[in-house]
């Protein structure tokens, strides 16, 4: 037996399963879809449209068309190589802009919660650009050198399109990616830690933002540690040069960004709702009758990510000041 034929025979051993692997994030991201439904309904649906918001569906709903095109992907039969060459473009092509916009909207977080500071906001900008530049060139060249075998040209019962080729460029692309989120946790830590030490914490807006925060980045870290890990030995690998956890990082990025903006959002519209209600006052009109009003000192502007007082602004957050 040829040293190629004995490559392929291996491949194919293990292709079920890493194929289970590479699908699970469809069920993942359908089951966290219809469990916030009812969340994303009444806090989502019926607001202004601003930045969050557009953030917030932009990256829900990027997902699961990505995860629409990734099954057809996996599943389909009868094309050609070119054509799986085409279809990764675009499955690629979701991964990275969802990938991105999960980063924006957590570097927007953590620009609010330093009280949209200028140097801040210019190094997170910086980082954001970096990975940009890093995600658009790995892709690029990944793109040019990937060849693809159509799986029921071998075998008749089994669909989907295999790499056939691998590139040691896209293991070294969550560097980047891993050093953005290392420093955005550890933000996000200093921060908890001045808030804590000044006593401002208790409350579930202040675990929603810090807790949800700190737990979702370490997720991403050891995530994209693991996608690194993972991708090294696999860029030398003629067994199965195939990128197992890149669909799980694209789902969980979705999941955890998403479901940060949601919860603040739930928390933050619960907080007002109760304020407002403390801060009703009567105001008697002209024919005696009464009428219910809101202090003029506690109306704001909504936002996903700050709100304004008539005093400052404060971010959704420990800092909050009704």
């Amino acid at each position: 037996m040829s040293r190629e034929v004995e490559d392929l025979v291996n491949a194919f051993s293990v292709y079920p399963f890493l194929l289970y692997i590479r699908l699970s994030p469809i069920p993942l991201l359908v089951v966290d879809w219809l469990f916030a439904l009812d969340i994303e309904i009444a806090h989502a649906w019926n607001v202004p449209w601003n930045l969050g918001r557009a953030l917030y569906f932009v990256t829900r709903y990027t997902a699961l068309v990505g995860v629409v095109l990734l099954l057809y992907f996996r599943a389909v039969f009868t094309v050609s190589p070119q054509q799986c060459l085409q279809l990764s473009v675009v499955c690629s092509s979701i991964l990275i802009f969802g990938i991105l916009v999960a980063e924006c909207i957590m570097s927007i977080r953590v620009w609010a919660l330093w009280d949209r500071s200028k140097w801040v906001g210019i190094f997170l900008l910086t980082m954001a650009v970096i990975n940009t530049v890093v995600c658009l060139t790995t892709y690029i060249l990944i793109g040019q050198a990937d060849q693809y075998v159509v799986m029921d040209s071998l075998a008749s019962i089994i669909p989907g399109c295999f790499p056939s080729s691998t590139n040691v460029t896209e293991a070294w692309s969550f560097i980047p990616l891993i050093v953005h989120q290392t420093l955005i946790f550890v933000l996000t830590a200093i921060k908890c830690i001045q808030h804590y030490r000044s006593g401002i914490y208790g409350t579930s807006l202040t675990n929603t933002f810090y807790i949800d925060g700190m737990i979702y980045y370490a997720l991403l870290v050891a995530l994209s540690v693991t996608n690194l890990a993972v991708n090294i030995p696999r860029s030398n690998s003629k067994i199965f040069p195939f990128p197992v956890l890149h669909d799980m990082q694209f789902a969980l990025h979705s999941i955890l960004s998403s479901r940060m903006l949601l919860h603040l959002r739930q928390e933050s519209d619960s907080l007002h709702h109760s304020n407002s209600l403390a801060s009703l006052r009567f105001a008697v009109t002209r024919d005696s009758s009464y009428s219910l009003m809101p202090s003029s000192q506690n109306e704001y502007n909504d936002d996903w990510f700050v709100r304004e007082s008539s005093r400052h602004s404060y971010i959704i957050g420990p800092q909050v000041d009704i």
